[in-house]
């Protein structure tokens, strides 16, 4: 289990400039046991919040409650009150009790190269009704009441990776169930950023390679939603270009999927990444994000689509509404696939894969960005990086199992846009790495 949080901590965005997250660092397991929440009135706008809860605003309480978070997700505050709780990665935590959800990043101070994460306290945070499109707000802060000790780690330089595999031939002289090529026009290895911040935490050429689950025989053998009986559901390839938006794109496509299957196809909607990148206050623009929390924002604020709000792959002021009257796009019970970070496996994710595509996150590799086609299985020893992409359903050839995934790096990359990669192996962790999608609100 602990291998494969080290992993997940280390997701960043491929295509960008800078990490994909805040660059706090705290494992889950220093989360559970008893937090003192100290609180606000819950009478702000959602507006008056953004501007009052902002990160590191003061908070000046006027109510206080104590809730014991236990193991994977139970939680049950001083009055009996029992709800549920989940770490979002190694950032923050989400609660959901009493009515009102809460949702606040944990606490980190920058000293030079060297990161201290403060993880038994939290920064500033939002709370407000366990609802579709909440009115009342708060904000809050929660401090562990035991002592935690704080996580400390340094910044490490990039690594070089010039003594790694570089060109198709190299790489196709090693791998027989996939092909790569060096004729792309788009040079997405010189977009990579490099695995800077958690490099001396994954151990070389290793994966954390869960158990096999037993699959559900009654479950279909083969699930492709781009084809169901003729019937594609899953909106065109994008490209997300040189922002580290990968986790938008993926969200937002997964939404525009099921939005679909819901619809039977009579609702078509493109959904906004740029509405996203810009203006949700759970995510870190073009530096990155995570796709629960893009879930989360669109529960809490509704996502605008492509054409009111066009993506132009860059850190842009916020505009709230860029089509003033246009009806916002809620999702609802967003979910983590085995229903916690850690609790996914070939089993659960196939099982939701039965209902709709969902957000795949995976480590990139080095030979990973000149693959053409066929089943990808990693011959590179290099990390370079992490990816958020949309699985769209899952099959087997010659006896190897197999995910579909669709990429957010145009229809000219891969397989028209999609990739293959090995299933049942937790390859490059695919399998383990936080698995989530939402329900459309139609």
């Amino acid at each position: 289990m602990k291998k494969v949080l080290i992993l997940i901590v280390a997701v960043i965005c491929l295509v960008g400039y800078s990490l994909c997250d805040l660059p706090v660092h705290c494992m889950p397991d220093k989360t559970p046991g008893e937090w003192s929440f100290q609180l606000t009135e819950q009478n702000l706008s959602k507006e008056q919040a953004l501007e009052k809860c902002q990160l590191k605003a003061p908070l000046t309480p006027s109510r206080k409650f104590t809730v014991t978070l236990s193991t994977p997700t139970l939680a049950k505050d001083e009055s009996g009150n029992e709800g549920n709780w989940h770490n979002v990665y190694d950032q923050g935590f989400e609660l959901v009790i009493g009515g009102n959800k809460y949702f606040a990043f944990f606490e980190y101070a920058e000293q030079g190269r060297t990161i201290v994460s403060k993880c038994g306290n939290t920064f500033t945070g939002l709370y407000h009704e366990a609802a579709v499109g909440p009115k009342k707000w708060g904000c809050y802060k929660a401090t562990k009441t035991s002592k935690v000790e704080p996580s400390v780690f340094s910044i490490n330089e990039p690594v070089s990776a010039s003594n790694e595999i570089v060109t198709a031939n190299e790489i196709n002289k090693l791998a027989d169930t996939w092909t790569a090529t060096d004729e792309y026009t788009e040079d997405y290895e010189s977009k990579l950023v490099p695995l800077r911040r958690f490099k001396a935490l994954i151990p070389d050429n290793k994966l954390a390679i869960p158990i096999p689950a037993a699959i559900n025989k009654d479950l279909p053998s083969t699930v492709d939603w781009r084809n169901v009986s003729g019937v594609n559901y899953v909106s065109p390839v994008r490209n997300q270009a040189s922002c580290g938006s990968c986790f938008s794109f993926a969200s937002t496509a997964a939404l525009e999927a099921r939005i679909n299957i819901a619809s039977k196809n009579t609702k078509h909607v493109v959904l906004s990444p740029q509405d996203i990148v810009s203006c949700s206050p759970y995510s870190q623009g073009c530096n990155g994000g995570f796709p629960y929390l893009v879930f989360k924002y669109g529960e809490d604020f509704g996502l605008q689509t492509e054409e009111c709000y066009t993506y132009e792959a860059a850190d842009t002021k916020c505009t709230k509404d860029k089509c003033p009257g246009n009806k916002r796009n809620y999702v609802t019970d967003y979910q983590y696939i085995g229903g916690y970070v850690g609790g996914s496996n070939e089993q659960n994710i196939m099982e939701a894969l039965t209902h709709g595509p969902v957000v795949l996150n995976f480590l990139v590799y080095a030979d990973f960005t000149r693959y053409r086609g066929g089943i990808y299985i990693r011959k590179s020893t290099v990390i370079k990086g992490g990816h958020s992409v949309l699985g769209v359903g899952y099959g087997e050839e010659n006896g190897q199992k197999y995910w579909i995934v669709k990429n957010s790096w145009g229809g000219d990359w891969g397989e028209n846009g999609f990739f293959k990669i090995r299933r049942g192996a937790d390859e490059a962790g695919i399998e383990s790495m936080g698995p989530s999608f939402a329900t459309p609100v139609i």
